[in-house]
């Protein structure tokens, strides 16, 4: 499985990439720093790592970044002024939407940053500054595209601090993603179900859409992302006894509202997995993928997204699926 191997490789990309970013950090932290309002532009799982960023460009360069799907920023390109700064996410930098903001933003003359992992892309060419997820060729889903612009956000977040703090991240991606055998009782499970939910705390709700893209993608599963307190008010009306949720959690402030959670769906017998950075108390070890906690909590979601990439590979060779193509997905959704 190429895939497999894909997600093996993450750690060697993040190494390689932030001592690339340090290259370039001047003119990134005069960008950012000059900069009034933050927007990011993607799709699908670029779209998602976008979201993973939103509280470390809060709490680190005090900005809540505005995020748009890049389909729908013609609808959004006038607001933009030229103090802004705009991030734009994609993995093959050619898609549609992706030429069509480059273009408008270039009429603007509005300054822009380009995240892509083809460096002959319209993006790489049109953007401001070009940043490269040096992911090298990808031939299933995003991994290693999906967990490298995660990387360079978080590092942008972290341009007026010490950047060096990120390398716990993928120091500790080695430590655990090889231990295939830890999945296996997840994948028996998750192969029984053709429609699930993944929940989480409010700080993997990236994750949680990351991994049900996953299963979407690989697995055809019809998974619905979304955090355990929207979960409540209303959805939880679906599950009957059997049905499968899997719970990503990594928010310590957040762990007395999970075991909550946590107790009503047991006693409604639902299907209960759970990625953890904890320890879970009382409840069976063998239903938990246990990922180290990192010393700063709010860069978890890189690191939670680990175990569901290890799934969905897993689910879709017990399935007998393409683990490494797709039905209908093109990488640029240059038509339908």
């Amino acid at each position: 499985m190429k895939m497999m191997q894909e997600i093996m490789d993450q750690s060697d990309v993040l190494d390689r990439l932030h001592k690339h970013l340090d290259t370039k950090k001047d003119v990134l932290k005069q960008l950012i720093n000059h900069s009034n309002s933050i927007y990011l532009f993607g799709t699908g799982a670029s779209l998602n790592a976008c979201h993973a960023a939103v509280l470390p460009f809060v709490n680190y360069l005090k900005k809540k970044p505005i995020i748009i799907p890049a389909g729908e920023a013609h609808y959004y390109l006038d607001l933009i002024a030229n103090d802004d700064l705009v991030i734009v996410v994609s993995q093959s930098g050619d898609s549609f939407e992706t030429k069509e903001i480059c273009q408008r933003l270039n009429e603007k003359v509005i300054d822009f940053i380009g995240i892509t992992n083809n460096e002959n892309s319209t993006l790489a060419k049109k953007a401001t500054v070009m940043l490269e997820m040096l992911a090298q060729d990808e031939v299933s889903s995003a991994t290693k595209t999906y967990t490298a612009p995660i990387f360079i956000l978080y590092y942008l977040s972290m341009i007026n601090h010490d950047t060096n703090s990120l390398d716990d991240v993928y120091s500790k991606i080695e430590l655990y993603h090889k231990q295939e055998i830890t999945y296996q009782l997840f994948v028996n499970e998750i192969v029984r179900h053709d429609k699930m939910y993944v929940l989480s705390d409010f700080l993997n709700y990236s994750t949680a859409r990351a991994s049900a893209l996953l299963l979407k993608e690989k697995d055809l599963i019809l998974a619905e992302p979304m955090t355990l307190s929207e979960f409540r008010h209303g959805a939880v009306e679906v599950i009957k006894p059997g049905f499968l949720c899997l719970i990503i959690i990594s928010e310590k402030s957040y762990l007395s509202e999970f075991y909550k959670h946590l107790k009503y769906l047991l006693s409604i017998k639902a299907d209960v997995l759970c990625i953890s950075a904890f320890d879970l108390e009382g409840f069976d070890k063998n239903r938990v993928i246990k990922v180290p906690e990192l010393s700063n909590e709010m860069f978890s979601p890189l690191l939670m997204t680990i175990p569901s990439q290890i799934i969905s590979a897993l689910v879709a060779k017990k399935l007998g699926l393409d683990v490494d193509g797709f039905i209908h997905l093109n990488k640029v959704v240059s038509d339908y």
